[in-house]
């Protein structure tokens, strides 16, 4: 601050002179590293925010308190930007504030449900029927080394023996409240518009000997299919788990269904398992169907079945005369 005074007009004049302090905008590289922390955040607290809110939410509230204040600040926007650049999450497309994950099946990268949103959603319908969680069973797991791509192996067997992989076999019984004939699990109808459906699927051991669940797999990138279970036998990874069956335990696997377009879906998937004793492999595939609808698309539908009219029957009287016509000229 600076004091000028002028003699001739007795007047004093205060100059204040301020130094800017302004931090540097964050450049493009600055940003991408940001991102790539936030999803390890993410990730190693096994946050998977089911809308935008929320995942914002996580970011200005938790994330951002890790950061070094004197580092430049990136916004939200250019957070949400680059995940879905990194192929991460997308948003969903029914116009909708719920995001999408995206995780590796295999060699390739799948559209998927958040598991904590599947196990909110089967959590609630517990709560509905008045039932706590509980243990279905107390099955043994181990670590199982993945091969290169199993989704491929197993697509390749149920390719070969489509036929006979649908019937249950050595007391092994896989069973849900909408199964319908041929293996298929039906979804029905669903409104764009509608929360997800969750099923269950019980994978229940009806003989009289020990029972491994070596691998499950779903055969197609289908997104709107997910699946979920209490080992993560269902999770991609490095390893995944071998579930241990005695004989009359049973074995729970989630399946949920969001249609994100009209039409119909379906996702083959496959069972492995192998007698403990005899160390015997054997397959058992269904199939999860669904179909996407709107209100547009039931506004324009028949509301009853089409019925043929009846043929006319020509009835010819002989006692009438009947006096042929003129042909137009042509």
């Amino acid at each position: 601050m600076q004091l000028n005074n002028d003699d001739d007009d007795d007047v004093c004049i205060f100059t204040l002179t301020t130094e800017a302090n302004t931090m540097p905008s964050p450049n493009n590289e600055y940003k991408k590293n940001v991102s790539k922390q936030f999803w390890t955040y993410l990730s190693s607290h096994r946050l998977r925010p089911s809308t935008k809110m929320e995942l914002r939410g996580v970011y200005y509230e938790q994330f951002k308190k890790t950061l070094d204040r004197s580092c430049p600040s990136v916004p939200f926007s250019t957070i949400l930007f680059q995940l879905k650049r990194m192929k991460k999450l997308v948003k969903c497309k029914d116009g909708s504030d719920n995001l999408l994950y995206f995780e590796r099946k295999g060699r390739r990268l799948v559209l998927a449900v958040d598991q904590s949103f599947v196990h909110r959603k089967q959590r609630n319908a517990l709560k509905e029927k008045g039932e706590n969680e509980k243990d279905v069973d107390e099955a043994e797991t181990e670590n199982f080394e993945e091969v290169d791509d199993s989704a491929y192996e197993l697509k390749k067997i149920f390719l070969d023996h489509k036929e006979s992989l649908i019937q249950d076999k050595n007391g092994i019984r896989i069973c849900s409240d909408l199964d319908r004939e041929h293996g298929h699990i039906d979804f029905g109808k669903m409104n764009l518009t509608e929360s997800a459906k969750i099923t269950e699927i019980m994978v229940n051991n009806a003989g009289s000997s020990t029972v491994k669940l070596k691998r499950f797999a779903a055969l197609d990138s289908v997104g709107d299919f997910m699946l979920s279970d209490k080992h993560n036998v269902t999770m991609s990874g490095p390893k995944h788990k071998v579930i241990r069956l005695p004989a009359g335990k049973a074995y729970t696997i989630q399946a949920l269904f969001k249609p994100s377009s009209l039409g119909d879906f379906k996702q083959p998937i496959v069972f492995e398992f192998e007698e403990e004793s005899t160390a015997k492999v054997y397959h058992i595939a269904r199939f999860l169907t669904g179909q996407g609808t709107s209100d547009d698309v039931e506004g324009i539908l028949p509301t009853q079945k089409y019925q043929h009219p009846k043929p006319f029957a020509r009835v010819v009287d002989p006692d009438v005369l009947v006096i042929g016509g003129v042909p137009p000229p042509r």
